[in-house]
């Protein structure tokens, strides 16, 4: 599947380790899902699979917003917590073995795309390409922007917009830090 977001709490979430290291997450009972309707509609699900109003289809952004919070900052971010927590280290720790397996997984992609221009384009690639070049994009986003979205529960609360939360930024552990002096 692609474009397609899945939105779990934390609280839903199991974590199986291994000699003390993750091993597999298991996610139940979804809050919900976000499709990008873009992707969708050319896929040809929209009309068929899921109605034109439905309230899943969202434009390209809010997804990769959707997966910023529920992914990096709830799930990554209480794994992280909890991991230092036991293993009595800083999270900064965890945080930079995030950032280095995305800087990996950066350069892998650029050296696939490298490799790529130097073959002839086979078509039955072309899906694969558009996939390496949108995660390159998310892992460039990942590792430069200064801060993730945090899904702000009280006001959204108190402004009933459940279904389209409001989202605060908050520091991206992640990011790359220039350093000047």
């Amino acid at each position: 599947m692609k474009s397609i977001a899945f939105e779990a709490h934390v609280q839903n979430s199991l974590l199986s380790l291994q000699d003390g290291w993750p091993e597999c997450c298991y996610v139940r009972d979804l809050e919900g899902v976000s499709i990008v309707r873009e992707q969708a509609e050319t896929a040809g699900w929209v009309g068929s699979l899921i109605s034109e109003d439905s309230p899943v289809l969202y434009d390209a952004q809010e997804p990769w917003l959707r997966t910023r919070y529920y992914f990096f900052v709830n799930h990554l971010g209480a794994l992280i917590h909890a991991l230092a927590v036991h293993q009595q280290h800083s999270e900064e720790e965890y945080w930079r073995v995030v950032r280095k397996v995305l800087k990996q997984l950066q350069t892998q992609i650029e050296t696939q795309n490298a490799v790529r221009v130097q073959r002839k384009p086979v078509k039955d690639l072309q899906p694969d390409v558009h996939a390496c070049a949108r995660l390159a994009t998310y892992i460039q986003d990942l590792l430069t922007d200064p801060t993730l979205p945090a899904k702000a529960n009280f006001i959204s609360c108190f402004q009933s917009k459940g279904d389209t939360p409001s989202f605060i930024p908050i520091p991206n552990p992640i990011h790359i830090r220039e350093v000047t002096s």
